[in-house]
């Protein structure tokens, strides 16, 4: 990644993917979008872990070849990474910033510890039910419900969703379980109110 830009990064900022594989061109058929991926710009995350050491990590939930930084383990699910090592999996122009514009101040970061906290581990959201009525909401969206705001789980943009919600990055009312990628793109997304400036995507 160029040095400018990661030197301007923020936590909370947005990182889009569109991906190659076979399951991403699923993600992006379900989702009706160019999109496959999102994740969150976590930035020197001692505030998260002070083993770690300071640089830029991707906050995502995600199935990948590089294990997570903090328990070193392979997973299925919500995950920490350095943000180059998933770069380093993505194709060249693939992969887009937006830049988050809100307050971080000490109860930003508290908030943040107390989420990971909670969905750091948690596993991908696998089931089809969710899947289908995320496609069905895109176009139909359903009133907000505790059946989707599910809190075991998180596919990508459920887990954006959820940790945006929580720190007041958008609206409090929404059905994070079924939020595809696609809510995150400035051309694409219809359903998220964010409470703060969101800059439109700048490739990578």
């Amino acid at each position: 990644m160029d040095i400018r830009l990661e030197a301007s990064l923020e936590t909370g900022d947005i990182v889009l993917f569109r991906g190659t594989s076979w399951i991403s061109w699923l993600v992006e058929w379900f989702g009706v979008s160019r999109y496959s991926h999102v994740g969150i710009v976590i930035k020197n995350p001692k505030f998260l872990n002070p083993e770690l050491e300071d640089g830029t990590y991707l906050l995502e939930s995600s199935w990948n070849n590089t294990p997570d930084v903090e328990d070193h383990l392979y997973k299925v699910g919500v995950q920490l990474h350095l943000l180059d090592d998933i770069l380093k999996e993505s194709v060249k122009g693939s992969v887009e910033i937006r830049r988050v514009h809100c307050e971080r101040n000490k109860a930003f970061y508290e908030k943040l510890y107390e989420l990971h906290k909670e969905i750091h581990g948690r596993p991908y959201d696998v089931n089809p039910v969710d899947w289908l009525c995320a496609k069905y909401n895109i176009a139909c969206p359903f009133p907000v419900n505790a059946r989707f705001q599910n809190k075991k789980s998180f596919w990508c943009s459920a887990l954006v969703s959820y940790v945006f919600c929580e720190l007041g990055i958008i609206q409090k009312d929404v059905n994070w379980s079924i939020i595809a990628p696609r809510e995150f793109s400035s051309k694409e997304g219809k359903q998220l109110q964010f409470t703060c400036q969101i800059d439109p995507e700048m490739a990578v």
